[in-house]
């Protein structure tokens, strides 16, 4: 039970494929406030004690949907390709899983304020009406995967249809989908520069990089930022 006490915010089943270790318990995170990279454990990762509530509704119907897209996601980064061509649309535990990811940021809490709390109250709890406003109501449940040879990061603070599900692996959904075709046109190399760029930038506290990941990446990665 007390594991349940600490609810991540950037569910376990994401952090455990950027892991390099072969038990996939541990992830190498840069830690923007001190400038550091430091080998963490993943059940300490992106969590807040009671984030959902103390009553664990909430926590556990999360719990579900990432159950439930568990398998989802081993299917997608066997082989992309054949996922895609075989869904062309989200499947309900995709739509269910990435929408959740919406509503569970602690920065999306804060703005949601008085529209979660008497939720998380309720046995009955569902994210799903939160996310009326959202872009992937708008979507249709259409999206794109996007290979990378290279590793792309994992940010404390995953932006809205941007969600890299691997170190090679991305899934678009929205806008977002349009611009990182774009990105593509001037290389792989070049699209997963500015993909990164933008976890880093957009990371409130925290980014799960790659072993090879240094000082100097992060400030080329804030200049490009910089002068975009």
């Amino acid at each position: 039970m007390a594991s349940k006490r600490k609810q991540h915010f950037v569910p376990q089943l994401l952090q455990r494929e950027f892991s390099a270790e072969e038990k996939q318990n541990r992830v190498r995170i840069y830690i923007k406030n001190i400038s550091e990279f430091k080998m963490t454990p993943i059940k300490n990762n992106f969590q807040v004690t009671n984030l959902y509530g103390s009553n664990l509704v909430a926590e556990n119907k999360f719990s579900e949907v990432e159950e439930a897209f568990a398998p989802v996601l081993k299917q997608i980064l066997k082989d992309p390709k054949a996922f895609k061509k075989n869904n062309m649309e989200m499947t309900q535990e995709m739509a269910d899983f990435f929408g959740s990811l919406v509503v569970r940021n602690p920065m999306k809490l804060s703005k949601l304020g008085e529209q979660i709390y008497p939720l998380v109250s309720k046995d009955n709890f569902d994210f799903r009406p939160l996310l009326a406003s959202e872009t992937l109501a708008a979507t249709n449940r259409e999206y794109e995967l996007f290979e990378f040879k290279d590793s792309l990061y994992l940010p404390d603070t995953i932006p809205s249809g941007l969600i890299p599900l691997s170190p090679h692996c991305l899934l678009t959904y929205s806008g977002w989908t349009a611009t990182i075709k774009e990105w593509y046109l001037n290389g792989e190399i070049s699209a997963l520069e500015k993909l990164n760029a933008l976890f880093v930038e957009h990371s409130a506290n925290g980014v799960i990089v790659d072993t090879q990941c240094n000082r100097d990446n992060i400030k080329k990665y804030r200049l490009l930022i910089k002068h975009k």
